[in-house]
């Protein structure tokens, strides 16, 4: 005989801390956003100082002064922060690479301004975004939809980054060694494994490591200028 599933913390169908979490929606939208953005914040400043997996919603709670039970009116458990940080901060980088985008700028100019606004994002919401790519898989109770969404963000990031290197190889400014799909991954991999060493405040800001990056492959990426001779 199959069982029924067993509700997470506070998710309990009828539940009196449910249907207040419900109500909240309805008659104060604004106001319920913003303190689940207070209490984001919140958890950013305790995860930077001692990782996802050793973060505590008492911990999460304490920071904002406010006590347990208050932070689980608004979110159900630890990793519905985590996703909703994930999900803020994904939202805040595609949203700088598209104004990015709209802009207009060379495809070599692009890329380098794309390098830079990524690393960017990554210090201003650090750690999530490279906590995403270290241990998203180990959240397996993120809702379908919001994994969706999550993903759809990322697709569109990889899209960005082809669409800009298929304009230059277009415009014959960059040499077509590999496709833009393989230098994409080539990129992204690069700025994405910057996860294992960056940290804020350290010897480089974000854009002169962008900077440094850019510098190193384009060299490559770039045809080289004819021979007047």
């Amino acid at each position: 005989m199959s069982q029924t599933p067993k509700s997470r913390r506070g998710d309990t169908p009828g539940s009196n801390l449910g249907k207040r979490r419900a109500y909240a929606r309805v008659i104060a939208d604004e106001d319920y956003e913003q303190r689940r953005a207070k209490i984001v914040a919140a958890a950013t400043r305790v995860m930077r100082r001692q990782g996802l997996q050793a973060t505590t919603m008492r911990e999460i709670a304490a920071e904002r002064g406010f006590d347990r039970t208050t932070v689980y009116y608004y979110f159900r458990d630890k990793d519905e922060v985590f996703a909703e940080a994930i999900r803020r901060a994904l939202a805040d980088l595609l949203d700088n690479l598209e104004r990015l985008g709209e802009q207009a700028h060379a495809p070599a100019t692009r890329l380098h301004l794309a390098m830079r606004v990524t690393m960017e994002a990554y210090d201003r919401h650090y750690p999530f975004l490279y906590l995403y790519f270290q241990e998203y898989n180990s959240f397996s109770l993120l809702a379908p939809a919001l994994a969706d969404e999550l993903t759809s963000y990322g697709a569109r990031f990889e899209q960005m980054m082809r669409e800009t290197l298929r304009a230059g190889i277009e415009a014959d400014l960059f040499d077509p060694i590999l496709t833009e799909t393989v230098v994409s991954n080539l990129l992204l991999g690069m700025l994405n494994w910057t996860h294992r060493w960056y940290h804020p405040g350290g010897e480089f800001t974000p854009a002169e490591i962008a900077d440094g990056m850019w510098r190193m492959v384009s060299a490559g990426l770039l045809k080289p200028a004819a021979d007047p001779t």
